[in-house]
């Protein structure tokens, strides 16, 4: 028993170092980025990552929740699924050159992508060490790269650095990978319906991730999307928790292992994070980004997403682990179209905290279901 607890202690603790760890380097360069290039060209870089992230999304194919799912029951699907996706990954890159003429997005959408694969078949298979050291030197790469290219190329140069930093583990591990397994069609054909809905429940991820940032650039300009992009910085910070959370428990959820305490402690926890933060902005921001001073009421409403969020990978986690990404997809899908919605509605009304709002309430409205749908389930087993 003592011995099966370490095991997932330890399993436990080299997610969170390799989600910490990343997570701090991330948000110390982000947040260095902004005081280095000011709210427009923030809000530009930003803008144009979006559009990047929204073509990983259409490309990536639901390869993320079904390499984890199927390597984890111990299916060797990996190699099909990355020739599939690598192929779709390049010609999606070539569609957006001749839609942006931005070849650093490209660059990055490829890299993204292949750095992507990896990190889900490694969290499947249960390879948490190796999964830790990959987002961390991921991460120290892109630092490095990112603010030499600045210095010669300006903010393509940042593109340009995110994009490259994703590529040297990655190619290493996935050259690795077809030379021990063979692709076999079969296995993602028997799986179709799954993948299929984790591929609309992707779309629905990244879009809910994108779409914001593209909607405000037009709308209210780069410099409004800096400071709204800088309240979403601190609240990626606030979702470190749910990181950590959901990259342990779905594996360990599949497996049919309960994490109850883990669970609770965590919703807990994302309680005291959004207090903290409502509380801390005022006094923070304006010593530290005197440029992003309208941030402040942004920050201190989309920090409150935090505690749906915990909640809601919760649910994620059980459903996948039963293969019902339906409703996972639909619970997405009421995500976007709430969050859409009600960007320009309130977005027009209230300017940016209306945009900020919009966050919250969509994510309010995803528990909502995914209680609904588990409680009714429950009920008629």
């Amino acid at each position: 028993m003592s011995k099966e607890y370490f095991k997932r202690f330890k399993g436990l603790t080299l997610i969170s170092l390799g989600t910490i760890v990343p997570s701090v380097i991330s948000a110390v360069f982000w947040l260095y980025l902004a005081r280095l290039v000011g709210a427009e060209n923030y809000g530009e870089i930003t803008y144009y990552l979006a559009i990047a992230g929204i073509t990983v999304g259409i490309s990536f194919l639901g390869a993320g929740n079904t390499l984890t799912v199927y390597t984890a029951k111990g299916s060797k699907i990996q190699p099909t699924i990355y020739f599939v996706v690598i192929i779709s990954s390049l010609i999606a890159a070539i569609v957006l050159f001749f839609i942006t003429w931005n070849v650093y997005a490209c660059i990055n959408v490829v890299g993204n992508i292949l750095f992507s694969l990896v990190t889900f078949e490694l969290l499947g298979t249960k390879h948490y060490k190796k999964w830790a050291v990959l987002q961390i030197s991921q991460k120290i790469i892109m630092v490095v790269l990112s603010v030499i290219l600045y210095h010669s190329l300006g903010i393509n140069g940042v593109i340009l650095g995110i994009g490259l930093s994703y590529f040297p583990m990655s190619v290493i591990h996935t050259i690795g990978l077809f030379r021990k397994q063979n692709i076999d069609f079969n296995l993602m054909r028997e799986r179709v319906g799954f993948i299929t809905n984790s591929y609309a429940m992707d779309l629905a991820r990244y879009a809910g991730s994108s779409i914001d940032k593209i909607i405000v650039a037009p709308l209210f300009g780069f410099a409004l999307l800096g400071n709204y992009q800088l309240g979403l910085q601190v609240l990626s910070i606030l979702g470190i928790l749910p990181g950590i959370l959901y990259q342990y428990i779905l594996p360990h959820d599949v497996s049919g292992t309960s994490n109850k305490k883990l669970k609770f402690l965590a919703v807990g926890m994302s309680f005291v994070f959004a207090t903290l933060a409502v509380m801390l902005a005022p006094i923070i921001i304006p010593i530290l980004f005197q440029k992003f001073t309208e941030s402040v009421q942004v920050i201190q409403i989309v920090s409150i997403t935090v505690i749906p969020s915990t909640i809601n990978i919760i649910y994620i986690s059980q459903f996948l682990a039963n293969e019902k990404s339906r409703i996972v997809l639909i619970g997405s899908v009421i995500f976007v179209v709430i969050q859409i919605s009600l960007i320009m509605i309130l977005g027009k009304i209230f300017g940016m905290n209306g945009v900020a709002a919009s966050l919250v309430f969509a994510g309010v409205a995803e528990t909502i279901y995914y209680a609904s749908t588990y409680l009714y389930e429950k009920r008629n087993g």
